[in-house]
Parts: C-alpha cells; structure tokens; sequence
C-alpha cells in the first residue's frame, strides 16, 4: 500500500478565489511506507503553521483508498474572531 500527505489550506494568496481552501498534495507522488509519509506530515505541519500567509490548514496522511491513516491529522484555524462592531446610534433630533 502507498500513502499520500494531503492539505486544503486557506491562504493570503488563494483566499479570494479559493475562500474555502485548496486542496492540494505535498511532496511525492506517494509514499512506499507509513514511516516516509509521517515524516513529511510533521515537516509539513511545521511549515504551515509557521507560515504567517496560511491562514487555515488541515493536513493529513491518506492511503490510496484516500482514509485518514493512523489518526495523522491535524487542523489549525490562525484566523483570530473579528469582533461584531458596535452598531452606531442614529442621531436623535431635539
């Protein structure tokens, strides 16, 4: 069995056309052993999550059958809540 590592991530760049991420394969075409595809998810999480232009990623270790493999995934969402403004009163005439 082959393993992939996957991501859909929210970025500066692709968060216009894309609002909900893209999704998007990372490294080779597949990995030959679980060992090889865990090492790329974890420099591969590492790099998303230091990088200030992504501002939400998942990231995850899939077989070919593309199933979540030995619980290898992790999302991060960098975003921070805006706050809801303060509705502006009307002004009242005396």
């Amino acid at each position: 069995m082959s393993y992939a590592v996957i991501q859909n991530a929210i970025t500066k760049d692709n968060i216009e056309q894309f609002p909900d991420g893209l999704i998007s394969k990372v490294g080779n075409d597949s990995y030959p052993t679980i060992d090889d595809a865990t090492t790329k998810w974890h420099q591969q999480c590492v790099s998303l999550k230091n990088d200030a232009d992504t501002y939400c990623y998942k990231c995850a270790v899939v077989d070919s059958n593309l199933n979540i493999v030995n619980n290898l995934w992790e999302f991060k969402d960098k975003r921070t809540a805006q706050p809801i403004p303060e509705p502006t009163p009307e002004p009242t005439e005396e």
